[in-house]
């Protein structure tokens, strides 16, 4: 009898031993299910962050690239002003020197000339202000451009920083 109230003690003290294992191993699977619940939650915000980063990103290069663009179409017609201004500026020296001629031959009509001369100064005055104005405006997107690619690096070196992060 004696032998079987010890067992029946021990195996009681083995239950109530198991049975606090048992609430311990509940209690760690709880913790680490909340552990994993907000990994998971954090995990989440970290993708939606990166998707947000991404489409940030791919506006940046869009407007970069549009940026660009704008800036060559510019160019070219800065270049073509300037071919143009140069052409314009053969046909002045031709026409000055057909109206010194047309002076020469018609030395009565010397208002008449003035007037001429004048008035293609004036044209290659406001040629020049418009060669100016875009070669200013050039300069203006260029500005622009350099700092929109060093927004668009700075927004990759962070997007990178966060991905390394995570």
């Amino acid at each position: 009898m004696k032998l079987l109230t010890g067992k029946c003690n021990l195996l009681v003290w083995e239950k109530e031993k198991l049975d606090r294992e048992c609430f311990e191993a509940r209690e760690r699977e709880r913790g680490l299910r909340n552990d994993l619940n907000v990994l998971s939650h954090q995990l989440y915000l970290q993708e939606k962050v990166n998707r947000e980063l991404r489409g940030t990103l791919e506006q940046l290069t869009n407007e970069v690239q549009h940026k660009r663009e704008l800036v060559d179409i510019l160019q070219q017609q800065v270049k073509m002003l300037v071919e143009d201004s140069a052409q314009n500026n053969s046909v002045l020296g031709q026409d000055l020197e057909n109206i010194f001629l047309d002076l020469e031959q018609l030395q009565g009509t010397e208002s008449h000339l003035k007037n001429l001369v004048e008035k293609l100064q004036q044209e290659n005055k406001v040629k020049t202000k418009h060669v100016n104005y875009l070669q200013a405006e050039l300069e203006r997107k260029t500005h622009e451009l350099q700092e929109s690619q060093r927004l668009h690096e700075h927004a990759i070196s962070e997007q990178r920083k966060e991905n390394q992060g995570s």
